[in-house]
């Protein structure tokens, strides 16, 4: 009897520690990341994304960016880079940031700082459609960097006085009573010890603010902590302290690591995971000079199934060598790749958000018809244009996942008092066998009013797009009266970009183009539509705003001020824009290739008419 209790007593143990496993096992938790530069399209299909405050404005701009995320994948998450140090320091050394002396020895930059941290993490809680999505926080990045001078990056042989020390000198040597002597262990170990204090207390703020948030410690790949039993105190590199120090209840919850190569990534990250059993996550960077092994081993180091690996986050840029020996072997020799080239080659490598992505590129569908004042007998043409916004880009430069097969128009619903007379129209139901990527499908039906009908809606016409892989399309018209719109705003993100571009009908010369430089000057911006070019010989300033009229005119609005400058002067080609139209357009300028960060430009085509048309129905005191 008592061996058969002990027997139900242990499968009671194992049964409450598998459990507990189970729930412990954090495995892959974040997913995939990345560094959160780029398109909405492209940084959406991801996992999660860093929120990089310091880099990015901590206002609503970068609010409505993260809501941008999420009303494309809701499942998005964020980790929120806190960078609370900017304006608050001294010395042109670091850019006038605070450094970690300033915050204990200026009585008033630890409540700046607090204030700052609760600024950027209140501005996305409050902001975000769906605040859960903050799930991890770092306190700024790559330290020691930034907010100290890095006084350990060289062996340490003989006294000197760091730079951001120097200015409280008087009040470092009385605290420790005896002038500060950064090669003597002592000493050294005490920089340590109020480095950590530091990281300390901002991470218990951070958690007060956000405790169901991860806050995880990250080092440069240079430093190592005294934790490694290779290195000593004051060798080339050695922070000053114990990982321990960080990693107490209540600071910080794991660790950031670089899987660059096995060495690297054993003794920083998997050597202290495992001592600790922290959490942790990592970068894969795309560049070659970033890593010391080819991408695909650097890929699968970060993957390393761990309990506590929460996950990869991948850094994009170009790399000047393009025959570097572990370049990503898809871009051998290549030059002039984007920031959407690498983000796209990597989720289509790795299968990476592919619902996200299917959902970006399904079929788009636009409409064009007019029901108002149509007696019986008057014909309606409703047209309809499908676009296949799909490009190689998106499938690893495979050409042939482009196209759509067996693509299906139908017009699918005729509102009630109209018929389709056959000997005027071609089939409802008309089918494509490919539809090239980035291009349309396009046809117009003309229905016959009949019989005046009390039923009547235009809601009743209803379009039907579907093909191979995709999901069914169906819209509605949407009032009496549409024109077909598509892409009359684009973000422009390169040099060399094409789009097509319907302008909609009905608007005669009432309309202008806007093109708007967002994060850097661009020199002699040209349009072209079809064949037909328009070219500003001069440059546009960060914030500056073109307006480009009909025929040959032109002003220019400058960022800060509110009048527009005629520079009509500066143009070489005139704009002539035919309504209802399929435009092909191609956007250039005399820049040299850049892997921009950000969108180069917004474009937007404004409809006078419509604008005027809103202004007298408000005048005639509506629901304005």
């Amino acid at each position: 009897m008592l061996k058969k209790a002990w027997l139900w007593l242990w499968l009671l143990l194992l049964l409450v520690f598998g459990v507990q496993a189970q729930q412990a096992d954090h495995y892959w938790q974040w997913g995939w990341g990345t560094y959160g530069n780029g398109l909405i399209e492209d940084i959406a299909r991801f996992d999660w994304s860093l929120v990089n405050f310091g880099s990015v404005p901590d206002n609503q701009q970068t609010v409505d960016r993260c809501n941008a995320l999420l009303r494309v994948n809701p499942n998005h998450r964020f980790v929120i880079r806190i960078w609370p140090i900017s304006n608050q320091g001294r010395l042109p050394n670091n850019r006038y940031m605070a450094t970690l002396w300033d915050y204990f020895y200026r009585p008033d930059v630890k409540e700046k700082l607090r204030d700052k941290i609760r600024q950027q993490i209140e501005l996305l809680h409050n902001g975000l459609t769906r605040p859960e999505a903050i799930v991890g926080m770092t306190y700024l990045e790559e330290l020691p960097q930034h907010f100290t001078s890095c006084p350990f990056k060289s062996r340490i042989t003989q006294a000197f006085m760091p730079w951001d020390m120097a200015p409280f000198e008087a009040e470092i040597n009385a605290e420790l009573g005896h002038p500060f002597d950064i090669s003597k262990e002592e000493d050294a170990l005490w920089w340590g010890k109020k480095y950590c204090q530091y990281l300390n207390e901002m991470h218990q703020y951070m958690r007060s603010l956000a405790p169901n948030c991860k806050i995880i410690y990250w080092p440069a790949t240079y430093y190592n902590t005294l934790d490694r039993a290779d290195k000593k105190l004051l060798d080339t590199g050695v922070m000053p302290f114990y990982i321990k120090d960080l990693l107490q209840e209540g600071n910080c919850d794991g660790i950031f690591g670089y899987p660059n190569n096995d060495l690297i990534w054993q003794k920083q990250t998997m050597d202290i995971v495992q001592k600790h059993n922290c959490f942790f996550f990592s970068q894969i960077s795309i560049p070659p000079r970033m890593r010391l092994t080819s991408f695909s081993d650097t890929v699968e180091r970060a993957r390393v199934k761990h309990p506590n690996n929460l996950g990869t986050f991948i850094y994009t840029d170009n790399d000047p060598n393009i025959h570097a020996w572990n370049i990503v072997p898809e871009f051998k020799g290549k030059t002039g790749l984007h920031i959407s080239d690498q983000h796209r080659w990597f989720g289509h490598r790795y299968q990476v958000g592919l619902p996200v992505v299917k959902q970006v590129l399904q079929p788009r569908l636009f409409l064009s018809y007019d029901f108002r004042d149509k007696a019986p007998g008057d014909y309606v043409s409703v047209s309809a244009t499908v676009y296949n916004p799909r490009n190689k880009s998106w499938f690893g430069g495979n050409e042939d996942e482009v196209a759509l097969k067996n693509v299906e128009l139908e017009l699918s619903g005729i509102p009630d008092g109209y018929v389709l007379p056959p000997e005027a129209n071609s089939p409802s139901l008309l089918r494509m066998e490919t539809l090239a990527g980035e291009t349309v499908m396009e046809t117009t039906w003309w229905l016959q009013k009949e019989k005046n009908s009390d039923s009547f809606s235009p809601k009743q016409l209803q379009i039907t797009v579907q093909a191979n892989s995709v999901e069914k399309i169906v819209q509605n018209a949407d009032g009496m009266q549409q024109s077909r719109s598509m892409n009359t705003e684009y973000t422009i993100s390169r040099t060399g970009e094409h789009w097509q571009m319907i302008s909609g009908g009905g608007r005669g010369p009432n309309f202008h183009l806007e093109l708007e430089s967002l994060r850097r000057a661009v020199s002699y911006p040209r349009l072209t539509f079809n064949k037909q070019e328009i070219l500003y010989r001069d440059s546009l300033a960060p914030g500056d705003k073109l307006l480009l009229y009909p025929g040959v005119k032109a002003t220019l609005l400058t960022s800060g001020e509110n009048r527009e400058i005629d520079v009509t002067n500066r143009l070489d080609g005139l704009l002539n824009l035919p309504a209802n139209t399929l435009l092909n357009v191609t956007y250039d300028d005399r820049d040299a290739p850049n892997f921009f960060q950000h969108p180069l430009l917004n474009f937007k085509l404004v409809d006078g008419s419509a604008i005027q048309q809103a202004t007298e129905q408000r005048k005639g005191g509506g629901d304005f």
